[in-house]
């Protein structure tokens, strides 16, 4: 977060796109999903960018951590919509299902 806001406040935008490419490579998912909740709003934003890019199957891992399900969700829902992914439209839309019937109960 540190190195993010640094170079934020150096407006060095090509070492926030290498910090940004790092993160996926670099960090365990939830490592990530801790960064997407940060109140540093760079920090957020390339957090939740690089949780898309990581693979949809591990993302459905990530839906059963209580801490991190929304943000997993969250990344599941862009891949969808942003990047028109099948499977995590498929997730997601299993998971409105099963929204829906706990709703009803």
């Amino acid at each position: 977060m540190q190195l993010i806001e640094r170079a934020r406040l150096q407006h060095d935008y090509e070492r926030i796109d290498a910090l940004a490419d790092a993160l996926v490579t670099r960090f365990a998912p939830s490592e990530i999903c801790e960064l997407a909740r940060s109140q540093n709003v760079v920090v957020r934003a390339l957090a939740q960018e690089a949780m898309t890019q990581i693979p949809t199957t591990v993302l459905i891992g990530i839906l059963h951590d209580p801490v991190d399900a929304e943000v997993a969700r969250e990344a599941l829902q862009r891949q969808a919509r942003d990047y028109g992914s099948e499977q995590a439209r498929q997730v997601i839309t299993a998971l409105e299902e099963i929204d829906l019937d706990s709703d009803e109960m």
